[in-house]
């Protein structure tokens, strides 16, 4: 069996490899491994004679644009095994995926809410109670999370990733294309006259998506100093308790870990375990 693999040796500490280990396990049991690049544009010629390929990528140098359209179609149309495939990653670094999951499968959660329509949108943050969490669909290590103090803020957060019109004439799709490029910047420019720098223009978008036409709402749980990473694989599941970095809400990125057996409660592993199985279950029926 000959299995490709992506290396992912990323940064400068190469002990942060799977590739490295996975290549040992599969010689080790009498399997050959083949060294691929999905950069170039032969990926598929590459993986020719093969029966597998695994690659862990990452959200960031444009590793994850190029795995979801590479990676499903090596699975779905070259028929090999992929690790990880697409039913488990396709929501990875989605927030609003995430958000549709956890709904789905009753995952207990901060009430959260995903508009897709302006008028939608302006009319929750008017009336909402704050502060509220603000969340872009994309990021790790706490970016592009924000606490929503005000109305005004909520408002401001709104029509900020709402620029682009929705009601043009199609007729006129040109107009959407020179929207963000002529008109946007003509008033970004003066707001920077004005105001100073928006208080939202650091969210950027990854891999080329720039992060317009939805926003993200969650409940704020106030007193919160910690939350839960918990992995499960089959009936197992570990996990450890991420605490708030100080004078923040936010743990993710933090560096701040519980690692101890007493760091996850008996009850939270299993809730992980059972919604996991309810959700593998859902996707064999």
């Amino acid at each position: 069996m000959i299995i490709a693999i992506q290396p992912d040796n990323y940064g400068d500490d190469k002990r942060d490899s799977s590739s490295t280990r996975w290549s040992q396990l599969i010689e080790a049991a009498g399997h050959e491994v083949r060294w691929v690049d999905v950069y170039q544009p032969g990926i598929l010629d590459q993986l020719a004679g093969c029966q597998g390929f695994m690659w862990r990528f990452a959200h960031f140098h444009g590793m994850k644009q190029i795995a979801r359209r590479v990676m499903t179609v090596i699975q779905n149309q070259l028929g090999l095994l992929v690790y990880p495939d697409h039913r488990t990653a396709w929501h990875y670094d989605d927030k609003i995926a995430q958000a549709y999951i956890f709904e789905a499968l009753d995952i207990p959660t901060a009430r959260t809410w995903v508009f897709w329509r302006r008028d939608d949108a302006v009319r929750f943050a008017r009336e909402a109670e704050y502060p509220l969490v603000a969340k872009l669909a994309r990021g790790a290590a706490s970016s592009n999370v924000r606490l929503v103090e005000r109305k005004e803020e909520g408002e401001r957060l709104v029509k900020h990733l709402f620029e682009v019109p929705n009601n043009l004439n199609p007729e006129d799709s040109h107009l959407a294309l020179c929207w963000p490029k002529a008109r946007g910047r003509f008033r970004g420019a003066l707001r920077l006259l004005i105001k100073g720098l928006p208080e939202f223009t650091g969210w950027l978008g990854k891999d080329g998506e720039i992060p317009r036409n939805y926003v993200l709402f969650q409940e704020f749980i106030p007193g919160n100093a910690y939350d839960y990473r918990v992995v499960v694989v089959g009936d197992r599941a570990w996990g450890f308790r991420r605490y708030n970095r100080p004078g923040d809400f936010r743990a993710s990125g933090g560096g701040r870990f519980n690692l101890s057996r007493t760091g996850v409660e008996r009850d939270v592993l299993e809730t992980a375990v059972e919604r996991a199985r309810r959700g593998e279950l859902a996707t064999t029926e």
